[in-house]
C-alpha cells in the first residue's frame, strides 16, 4: 500500500504530516469555527480563510498516514497523561488492513514519528507559562 509513492515523497512527506498535525494541535477547539468562518464574506472570513491557509495539503498517500495515526490515537494508554501508541496496536492496524512486512516497517515508523511529536506538541501547549 505504501511502497508505491515515489522515493521523493517518501523522504519529504513525514514533514508535512508534522506540520498538518502541529497545526491542528496549535489551534484545536477553534478549526471548526474557522472552517465555518471561512464561508462568510467579509474582515472575519478573510482572517478565518488566511489561517486555514497555512494548514499543510496532504496527498491522498500522505492523508491515509494521517487517518491511520488518528485512529491509532484512540488506543493510547491514559493515566496522568495520554501514552505512547502502542507498538501492538500498529501492527495489528497493518495485519487487519493487509499490509506487507515492508509497508508495516514504513507504517511503524511513521506513526512513531507522528506521535512522538504530538506528545511534544501537547506537552508544550499545557505546560504553565511563565
Amino acid at each position: 500500500m505504501f511502497a508505491t509513492s515515489s522515493r521523493k515523497s517518501r523522504w519529504t512527506f513525514p514533514r508535512k504530516l508534522i506540520g498538518r498535525l502541529l497545526f491542528e494541535v496549535e489551534h484545536g477547539d477553534d478549526l471548526a469555527n474557522f472552517k465555518a468562518a471561512a464561508c462568510i464574506d467579509g474582515p472575519q472570513g478573510d482572517v478565518a480563510r488566511e489561517i486555514l491557509s497555512e494548514c499543510p495539503t496532504l496527498t491522498p498517500y500522505e492523508m491515509s498516514f494521517y487517518r491511520a495515526f488518528r485512529e491509532l490515537g484512540t488506543m493510547r494508554q491514559v493515566g496522568m497523561s495520554a501514552g505512547a501508541i502502542p507498538w501492538d496496536k500498529i501492527v495489528a492496524y497493518a495485519n487487519y488492513h493487509g499490509f506487507s512486512r515492508t509497508d508495516t516497517d514504513i507504517l511503524i515508523r511513521v506513526i512513531e514519528n507522528m506521535d512522538a511529536n504530538w506528545q511534544n506538541a501537547i506537552r508544550l501547549r499545557n505546560a504553565p507559562s511563565q
